[in-house]
């Protein structure tokens, strides 16, 4: 019924074309056939799908119009040495340095938050908290983030 549905569908129904390829039953024809579809998000839920089957997984590794290896990294169904590849990518996110804030603004929402514990503020490369938001930023800064209110 699926696979009917799926062939049937318009390309443009993204929406449609995005519940079957989240849905439990769609076999390994019908997500081979939506990782060929333009909308990402239809093509990533077939790389996280428990029945994609390893053709369609090798197929959306090679995807470099968004970085789908990951989840084709972590599918069960991919074959192991193509899961060692991915995951000793250089390009892994694990593999990387902790990432480092370049904004100043930003790093000044997150500074000037009160409840940002310590540690998570080094996470983000921020070491010390300012004692103040800088002036020419405080009204630029939502409620959610200063400090009265």
């Amino acid at each position: 019924m699926l696979e009917k549905l799926a062939k049937q569908a318009p390309e443009e129904d993204f929406y449609l074309l995005r519940l079957i390829s989240e849905h439990p039953r769609a076999n390994a024809k019908t997500l081979n056939r939506l990782a060929k579809h333009p909308y990402g998000a239809i093509r990533e839920n077939v790389a996280r799908h428990p029945n994609a089957d390893a053709g369609t997984l090798t197929w959306l590794s090679r995807d470099r119009s968004q970085p789908l290896w990951y989840l084709v990294a972590f599918n069960p169904n991919t074959p192991t040495p193509l899961q060692r590849r991915l995951r000793d990518s250089p390009e892994a996110p694990w593999r990387k340095p902790s990432i480092q804030v370049e904004s100043r603004s930003i790093r000044t929402l997150v500074c000037g938050n009160s409840k940002l514990p310590a540690e998570k503020a080094e996470h983000v490369g921020i070491f010390r908290r300012p004692r103040k938001i800088l002036p020419a930023l405080a009204g630029t800064i939502p409620p959610l983030f200063r400090e009265d209110g």
